[in-house]
């Protein structure tokens, strides 16, 4: 089985247990980081090393590279126990390190600035500022969520 279609199925799997946006995550980065490198190749015969470099190219991206690494790991664990693949290739490999939050605080100037804006990205911005939610959330809720 290749790569992709152990994916495909690991993703419909997920469908049911995860919710809408990690769902979205997880296609968006094994489409984006895992696909192009090893979809095509057969799973078995992808190595330990080959995780690692998909992991180690996100350096320069750490939140990234720790969705990755977990998203990577929990399929791999259950293309273990589905016997897809006879070892787990990347168990004993410590996760990177966790992404220190940042802090950024809008100057007053800069909260003017944003509620004289108008437009559709304006309003979202505004939302987003008074309710505290990222715009990824911001932008998969629903009418009847509001």
């Amino acid at each position: 089985m290749t790569v992709d279609a152990a994916l495909d199925r690991y993703l419909s799997a997920c469908a049911a247990s995860n919710d809408e946006q990690t769902l979205v995550d997880k296609r968006r980065a094994f489409a984006n980081h895992v696909r192009p490198s090893v979809g095509g190749r057969s799973l078995p015969q992808v190595t330990r090393s080959d995780w690692l470099a998909l992991i180690d190219a996100l350096a320069g991206k750490p939140g990234m590279r720790r969705n990755l690494y977990a998203y990577l790991r929990h399929f791999l664990a259950g293309a273990l126990e589905r016997e897809m693949i006879e070892a787990h290739p990347i168990v004993g490999v410590r996760a990177p390190k966790p992404v220190a939050p940042r802090d950024r605080i809008l100057t007053d100037d800069e909260f003017k600035a944003l509620w004289a804006l108008e437009g559709d990205t304006a309003t979202l911005a505004k939302l987003a500022l008074l309710t505290a939610q990222r715009r990824g959330s911001l932008a998969a809720m629903r009418w009847e969520q509001i």
